[in-house]
């Protein structure tokens, strides 16, 4: 008798704790927003003309509207060839921060167009803005300028026009 009073009382217990429980219904939200796109604009990355000179030096693009171009160590530049920074034009959602990032230093390589063991280096990159801010329409302009590493004329490279593509990744912040 005084196990079942005990045993009854326990159960009781339980019962009681049990319906001591209540259920609240909270409330979970997500919001998709646009897809950043991002075209390259009228102008690409363009060294521009220019002659290997006695000693190694470089050919640096700006990062600006203006694609300012100028020449470093050894190297002559030449009129023409339409020398500019790339412009990139992002969308997405307003009033949002966006990440850019570029390739590391000294990875990217420009390759002749018949004579692949030539190359020069794009050694540096640089950009206008690293984390531009969408405006209230949606939009940010970017421009990337570099650096390329043209050797000295006693490591003769042909003459031509020299390409190659080099990623630019695009990611809200």
């Amino acid at each position: 008798l005084t196990i079942t009073l005990i045993f009854g009382l326990l159960l009781t217990g339980f019962s009681v704790s049990m319906n001591a429980q209540t259920t609240v219904e909270a409330t979970a939200s997500a919001e998709l927003v646009e897809a950043l796109s991002v075209t390259e604009g009228v102008t690409e990355l363009n060294f521009g003309r220019f002659i290997q000179g006695d000693a190694e030096g470089s050919v640096v693009i700006a990062a600006s509207d203006a694609g300012t171009r100028i020449n470093t160590g050894g190297v002559i530049l030449v009129s023409g060839g339409y020398p500019a920074s790339a412009e990139f034009k992002i969308t997405g959602l307003p009033g949002t921060e966006v990440n850019i990032s570029l390739p590391s230093e000294g990875v990217i390589n420009l390759t002749h167009p018949t004579n692949t063991e030539k190359k020069l280096n794009i050694s540096i990159f640089t950009i206008s803005e690293v984390k531009p801010t969408l405006s209230s329409g949606g939009e940010a302009t970017v421009y990337v300028g570099g650096s390329l590493t043209v050797p000295a004329k006693t490591n003769p490279h042909p003459n031509g026009i020299y390409s190659g593509e080099y990623p630019v990744t695009f990611s809200y912040e």
